[in-house]
């Protein structure tokens, strides 16, 4: 009997906690907090959201799910949960607590990404500060929405700073390197001038230097025909010699004879000078004899020369000399 007694006791438990939870239905919803005062924020969670299938529009269970996420770092997913928080206008607690969050979840993300994203960071940073204004309107006398209101201010502004500090060096950095590459380019059209002007220099160079070459060769070319060979003012002398040769000269000559000796040089060198006159071209220059006239003359002096025989006969018709006195 006593078998059969325990099953009646067991079937009698589960109808009073049945009924239990049928007059008290927050009982899991009161677990679900233990669950998060005991750090078990995952848990509490879990228990929310089994409570939110039977009750979807309970703003408790959705404030108090938004609680657990947030704890779990899930900011994202705690906004969500805070954003289905509806209390009545009568119930501002709720409502400023609910904004509070909101403000501090924000605040969480805008933290997370100001280093990296510090644009975004700050549009988390006026979210926050909006939500804690709710808050403050809600609930005037709250001292921790108005400290962390405070806090966020400080945080933006400081981060807008750094943002601005960040675009100025950027902007100063770009101008630096725009003045460095017009430097650059600058230099290298110099330096493209410099070596036009070179390039060109050695081209005129290069140009009169043929010229010269060219007028060198002009000249070269032209010599021959002006002017004589080394060979030919002798070659013409020696032919001029052979045409008027000169008279040889006496075994013993007499005074008269002296005479006619320089009168035969100077006829020799006057036919000398005449024939270098002839080798010029035969033009006459100013001081100067022409062939004709050196021949002319030439011809004359041969007939004052003495011959060997009017030697001979000038010394026996003259006179001889009278002895000296005393030697």
């Amino acid at each position: 009997m006593s078998a059969r007694r325990w099953p009646r006791a067991g079937a009698a438990a589960l109808v009073a906690l049945s009924s239990i939870a049928w007059l008290d239905p927050h009982a899991r919803t009161r677990e679900g907090n233990r669950l998060f005062a005991a750090g078990k924020y995952d848990e509490a969670a879990s228990t929310y959201n089994e409570q939110l299938v039977d009750h979807p529009d309970s703003s408790l269970l959705h404030f108090n799910l938004g609680d657990a996420q947030y704890k779990q770092g899930k900011y994202d997913e705690a906004l969500a949960a805070f954003a289905e928080v509806h209390p009545g206008d009568d119930d501002r607690a709720a409502t400023a607590r609910a904004a509070y969050n909101t403000g501090n979840a924000n605040y969480r993300l805008g933290e997370a990404i100001a280093s990296s994203d510090p644009k975004a960071a700050l549009d988390r940073y006026a979210q926050a500060l909006v939500a804690y204004r709710r808050a403050i309107t809600a609930a005037p006398a709250d001292a921790d929405a108005k400290l962390n209101y405070e806090l966020v201010e400080q945080k933006r502004a400081e981060l807008q700073k750094k943002l601005e500090e960040q675009q100025k060096q950027q902007q100063q950095q770009q101008q630096q390197g725009d003045q460095q590459q017009q430097d650059k380019n600058q230099q290298q059209g110099d330096q493209q001038q410099q070596q036009e002007q070179k390039d060109q220099q050695q081209q005129q160079q290069g140009d009169q230097q043929q010229d010269q070459q060219q007028q060198g060769g002009q000249q070269q070319a032209k010599e021959p025909e002006t002017g004589p060979s080394p060979g030919g003012d002798q070659q013409e002398r020696g032919q001029q010699a052979a045409a008027s040769p000169e008279p040889q000269p006496a075994q013993s000559p007499s005074a008269g004879g002296q005479g006619t000796e320089a009168a035969k040089n100077e006829g020799q060198q006057q036919g000398e000078e005449a024939g270098e006159t002839a080798t010029t071209g035969g033009e006459k220059r100013e001081g100067e004899m022409t062939r004709q006239e050196a021949a002319a003359l030439l011809d004359a002096q041969r007939s004052q020369e003495v011959q060997p025989g009017e030697v001979v006969k000038r010394i026996q018709g003259a006179g001889v000399a009278e002895p000296a006195q005393d030697w």
